[in-house]
């Protein structure tokens, strides 16, 4: 028996099953509702939306009454004494057994941008759960077990099929922050999943003897990025990722580019598509999507500054690691060991597994390419639907927003033949380590006066005369 279940672990795909479905049920039902995942009240209207046959927002959605009022009669509330908000344990369990009825309620619209490839699961669920005479509460945590059930299939299967870099997929499923998304009513956990797929199905391909791609191969590839990629705005650039094939597999050098060009195309035309459907009813009043897309056309630089300012500034490049890991519902970090602990146990890892990668370095540098054009996407995303009109930094950019492509960036360099060391650096090496010591120290100065100096101009300005006279 022993003997079996270590043969069963040692393929990684069963590792992750039984890792991953351990610690996501006891998320599903340990992280609390609503407030333990961000905007979770939202995706839980959206997938209601979609079960009751709105596919997309109409402004006069009716789900049921339950539903509309559930995530404020359970948010967490303030206690004498206690500095945070706390979810209250005996109003999730009377909420958990309370009877339903089929009165219907009225809800604007909620996440009206998103597709419903993102929802199905939760919207089954939901939709079970009420036919069963289930409470709202009860088939809310049904939701999540369903949705959590399918990013770990989906996930699964990518570990299994992927040639090489298993132990990638398995340490980045396995984040708790991963994890915490898949446990939930959002649709990050469904995008995190089909992006691992669609990744890992095309080194499959890539990395395959047979000489040429079928009809098949490539209409599986189609359906997995027009749907997978399309669960969440931001990860259209994924669809690059076909120039990873090598041109031996196809017929001739025009049939490779009719084929990769047209690939990316049909993608192109279909976000155009759905962007033009789905569509945000009631925008926030601080943004207007098509004039800030005509600013970053004409002002390029000031959106790629924008772009650079948010993430190495102090809502950047740490949070952003931050929120990868994990980060409780309210905002909270954990210990900082236990950030240093996660990033160098993965790095340890994957550095310790030995295995032949079959990378050449032109797929890596498209992997790379690939991996900034959609770092790229995603803050543009955020600065047309959340940011005001040529606004300095970027606004609402999270860390699990890059849980979906971080796999690219560590594959470009996974098992890699080339180093750093170049003869360039050698002949001009204290040149260079001046150069790189100089730049940090100007972001050091230009850290202390942008966080303790005030900028007003000129010591006349009325700002500083009671401080002046006081002085005095």
């Amino acid at each position: 028996m022993k003997l079996k279940l270590r043969n069963f672990l040692a393929k990684k795909e069963n590792l992750y099953l039984s890792l991953a479905l351990s610690f996501g049920l006891l998320m599903a039902f340990v992280n609390p509702p609503f407030a333990g995942v961000p905007d979770e009240h939202a995706h839980y209207w959206k997938a209601w939306s979609i079960a009751e046959g709105y596919l997309y927002c109409t402004g006069k959605d009716e789900i049921p009454l339950t539903a509309t009022v559930l995530p404020d009669q359970i948010k967490p509330i303030k206690y004498d004494g206690i500095k945070e908000k706390k979810i209250v344990v005996a109003k999730l369990k009377e909420k958990l057994f309370e009877s339903d009825n089929a009165e219907k309620g009225v809800i604007g619209g909620a996440n009206c941008p998103s597709t419903p490839f993102g929802y199905i699961s939760q919207a089954a669920g939901l939709k079970l759960g009420q036919g069963a005479g289930l409470s709202a509460l009860a088939s809310f945590y049904l939701a999540r077990v369903l949705t959590l059930l399918l990013s770990i299939a989906l996930f699964y299967w990518a570990i299994k099929i992927v040639p090489f870099g298993k132990i990638i997929f398995l340490i980045v499923g396995l984040l708790p922050m991963t994890i915490r998304q898949f446990a939930s009513l959002s649709y990050d956990g469904v995008a995190i999943a089909f992006a691992a797929v669609f990744l890992a199905y095309i080194l499959k391909l890539a990395m395959e003897r047979e000489n040429f791609l079928t009809k098949k191969n490539l209409v599986l590839l189609l359906a997995l990025s027009l749907f997978g990629l399309n669960v969440k705005l931001g990860y259209f650039a994924l669809s690059f990722l076909i120039f990873i094939l090598p041109m031996s597999k196809f017929k001739n050098k025009r049939n490779y580019w009719l084929t990769t060009l047209g690939f990316v195309a049909i993608n192109a035309a279909f976000l155009l598509v759905i962007r033009s459907i789905f569509k945000d009813i009631a925008p926030p009043d601080w943004t207007n999507p098509a004039e800030q897309m005509k600013f970053v056309i004409f002002a390029p630089f000031h959106f790629l500054y924008a772009v650079f300012d948010s993430y190495y500034g102090a809502s950047g490049f740490v949070p952003h690691l931050e929120g990868m890991i994990f980060k409780v519902g309210n905002g909270a970090s954990f210990e900082s060991w236990l950030y240093v602990l996660t990033f160098f146990g993965g790095l340890i890892f994957i550095k310790n597994t030995d295995e032949e990668v079959g990378l050449s370095f032109r797929q890596r540098a498209i992997m790379l390419t690939v991996f900034l054009m959609n770092f790229t996407l995603i803050y543009l995303a955020l600065y047309l639907g959340w940011s005001k009109i040529g606004a300095e930094k970027v606004s609402g950019v999270q860390g699990r927003y890059f849980l979906a492509i971080v796999p690219l960036l560590i594959f470009t360099f996974y098992k890699a033949k080339f180093s750093f060391k170049f003869q360039w650096v050698k002949k001009n090496l204290n040149l260079l380590f001046v150069t790189f010591v100089v730049v940090i120290f100007f972001f050091v100065f230009k850290a202390i006066y942008l966080n303790q100096y005030d900028k007003v101009k000129h010591p006349g300005n009325p700002v500083y005369e009671q401080y002046i006279n006081s002085q005095k």
